[in-house]
């Protein structure tokens, strides 16, 4: 039984951490849905949401991200520039491997998928 129940939580644990791993590799299509809005959502919608809309930004659906996306304005605000600290996630930072999936949405042409 310790063994089967030890099995289990190892599953478990291999399954989240595979769920949590960011796979930014330019050759396979990004999805807007399984995984641009949900780094938007743990990132960006506490400031820029409907309610908030920091800076008159709202990030609620596909329309509102791509229109940032398309202008650059999404893209220049999670980088550093010139050694300068990212704009944003307030109080934060995007990994390199999260600020790639924005990067090869923008450049695979801000698809809505």
């Amino acid at each position: 039984m310790t063994i089967f129940a030890s099995l289990m939580l190892s599953c478990n644990k291999k399954s989240e951490i595979q769920a949590n791993n960011c796979n930014a590799d330019v050759s396979r299509e990004i999805s807007f849905n399984k995984e641009i809005m949900p780094l938007i959502s743990r990132n960006c919608l506490q400031c820029h949401d409907s309610k908030n809309h920091y800076d008159g930004l709202v990030f609620e659906k596909y329309e509102q991200i791509a229109s940032s996306a398309k202008s650059g304005e999404l893209y220049d605000s999670v980088i550093s520039i010139n050694g300068y600290a990212p704009k944003m996630p307030k109080g934060g930072k995007l990994t390199d491997c999260e600020t790639n999936l924005i990067k090869f949405w923008i450049q695979q042409g801000v698809k809505n998928n």
